[in-house]
């Protein structure tokens, strides 16, 4: 909520007060709420404890065309777990990146992980999943 918050409030400086979009303030004032959220102890690096991050994409060359998918798996400090990539053949952008949705998670579920925070960029497919 913090990174949305920042973003959409750098947007808004800049559509309206003709304030430049810099993504370095962003990444600098949400760094700065973070730790002040720590030193506050209101929350907690230990929270995500149990929780693992996957980040999954995949694209196609054309739209439909040859495409290839992979994902990344970590754990709540950043370690990496895992990672896969394979080809998927011919297909479009909406399928392939379905496609390493479902294979991330199914590699999720085969390794017996608990939480999962799922992270990808296709907003049609995350609309799909809610």
């Amino acid at each position: 909520m913090i990174i949305l918050w920042n973003i959409l409030t750098s947007r808004n400086d800049a559509k309206h007060r003709k304030k430049p979009f810099n993504a370095h303030a962003i990444i600098s004032k949400t760094w700065y709420h973070l730790q002040n959220l720590c030193r506050s102890n209101i929350w907690k690096p230990e929270h995500l404890r149990g929780w693992v991050k996957l980040n999954t994409d995949g694209a196609s060359k054309g739209n439909p065309g040859v495409a290839g998918a992979g994902g990344i798996v970590r754990d709540y400090e950043g370690k990496v777990i895992l990672a896969f990539s394979e080809p998927i053949g011919f297909t479009n952008n909406m399928v392939v990146v379905m496609h390493v949705v479902l294979r991330g998670l199914g590699i999720y579920l085969e390794k017996g992980l608990s939480k999962v925070w799922l992270e990808l960029d296709a907003l049609h497919v995350i609309h799909l999943i809610l």
